[in-house]
């Protein structure tokens, strides 16, 4: 099945960040996470009407969504840990900020689609996930951060 294989295609593409989650490493994920969006785009514009046609694969999505932005959560949690970001502020504050890096980087076409850019997509989508994660930086985190992206 289709869906099956592209979401085997993310969690190859993932694997290497669950090692350690530089900067580096989460950049270059992005990058392959968005290729393989702009690659199976076509399924991700028309979500909604195979998921009414077949709800066995809305289920699956929404089991690969929740395993995502668990995957994005633990990165930031991670980053906490390292010394990178703050600390939450507010109980689940990481868990949205999890789920809306995730529509950022998985749901970029529609949002494309409704209204294009004068931009590449794969380049805005990248900043757009950059500015969400970018506030709770620290001053060791924002170091690391421009030292990663500058290479």
């Amino acid at each position: 099945m289709l869906f099956v294989q592209m979401e085997n295609e993310r969690k190859t593409a993932l694997s290497e960040v669950q090692a350690i989650p530089s900067f580096e490493v989460i950049n270059r994920q992005s990058l392959m996470i968005i290729g393989l969006t702009e690659k199976y785009k076509f399924v991700i514009l028309d979500t909604m009407s195979l998921f009414r046609q077949f709800p066995e694969l809305g289920k699956l999505q929404s089991k690969y969504a929740h395993e995502h932005i668990a995957y994005i959560k633990a990165m930031f949690d991670y980053s906490v840990g390292s010394g990178n970001m703050i600390a939450e502020q507010e109980e689940g504050q990481y868990e949205r900020l999890a789920k809306l890096v995730w529509m950022t980087l998985f749901h970029w076409p529609v949002q494309e689609f409704i209204t294009p850019s004068e931009q590449a997509w794969e380049l805005e989508v990248r900043k757009a996930m950059w500015d969400m994660f970018k506030p709770y930086l620290t001053d060791k985190g924002r170091e690391n951060f421009e030292r990663a992206l500058l290479k």
